[in-house]
C-alpha cells in the first residue's frame, strides 16, 4: 500500500503536468507529452520497472549512498523512514519501484487530465476572457477544478490499478505481498492454497475501493 500510494502521488504529479502541456501547451511542449505517454504506454511495466532498476535507479542511487545515508542517520529518522517508505536495506529498490511505477501510472493519468481540460467548452475560456481573466487565471479558476471533478473517479480508479500493478516490484526483491506468496511456496511447496490466498487478499484491498468509487460516482451524478 505504500509503494502503491508514493508512486501514485508521483505519476498524479508527472501526469498532470503531462496532461496539462499535452492539452494547453505548445507544439513542442505537446510534442514532448506525447512522446512520454506513447513510449510509456507501449513498454511493457515489468519491463520498464527492470529497466529502470538494473540501468538507471540501482545506479544512481548507489551513486547517491541513500542508503548508507540512511543507516547513519539518528533512530528517529530511520524510524520515520521505515513508517512511510521502507528500512535502509531495501531503501534503493523501494525508490526505484516508485519511481518507475509512478511513471507508469503518470502516462495514464496524462491521458486522463488530458481528455478532462479538452472536455471543457471553449465557452469557459470566453467566459472567462469576457470578464477579464488572464488566461493562467482561467485555468486555475476555472478549467482546472472542473477538471479534476470530472476525472475524479478515473483517477481513484487507477490507484486501484496501482496497487494491483505493484505485484510486478516482487522481481526486484521488494518485500510486498506477491514476493512474501512466492517466499512462502519455496518454503510450504502449498502452490494453489498460496496463490489463492494471495488473489483474496488483493481483492479484499481492491474490491472496498472500486466499490466505493462506484458509490461517490452514482450520488453525484
Amino acid at each position: 500500500m505504500k509503494l502503491s500510494i508514493w508512486a501514485m502521488g508521483f505519476g498524479f504529479l508527472l501526469g498532470t503536468v503531462s496532461g496539462v502541456l499535452g492539452a494547453r501547451g505548445s507544439w513542442g511542449q505537446r510534442l514532448v507529452s506525447r512522446i512520454y505517454v506513447e513510449t510509456i504506454r507501449n513498454i511493457p511495466s515489468l519491463v520498464l520497472l527492470i529497466i529502470f532498476y538494473y540501468f538507471v535507479s540501482s545506479r544512481f542511487l548507489d551513486a547517491l549512498s541513500l542508503d548508507q545515508s540512511l543507516r547513519e542517520a539518528p533512530v528517529w529518522i530511520q524510524q520515520v523512514c521505515g513508517f512511510f517508505l521502507t528500512g535502509p536495506d531495501r531503501i534503493n529498490a523501494f525508490m526505484s519501484a516508485g519511481v518507475a511505477l509512478g511513471l507508469y501510472e503518470g502516462a495514464y493519468i496524462s491521458e486522463i487530465i488530458r481528455g478532462g481540460i479538452n472536455s471543457i467548452s471553449e465557452g469557459q475560456w470566453e467566459a472567462g476572457r469576457s470578464i477579464g481573466l488572464s488566461g493562467k487565471d482561467i485555468f486555475l479558476r476555472v478549467v482546472f477544478p472542473q477538471t479534476i471533478r470530472k476525472t475524479a473517479f478515473p483517477l481513484a480508479g487507477q490507484l486501484i490499478s496501482a496497487i494491483k500493478d505493484s505485484s510486478i516490484v516482487s522481481v526486484i526483491s521488494i518485500q510486498e505481498l506477491t514476493f512474501q506468496g512466492m517466499e512462502l511456496m519455496n518454503v510450504t511447496f502449498l502452490t494453489f492454497e498460496i496463490w489463492i490466498t494471495v488473489a483474496v487478499l488483493y481483492f479484499m484491498l481492491t474490491f472496498p475501493l472500486s466499490r466505493l468509487v462506484a458509490l461517490l460516482e452514482k450520488n453525484t451524478r
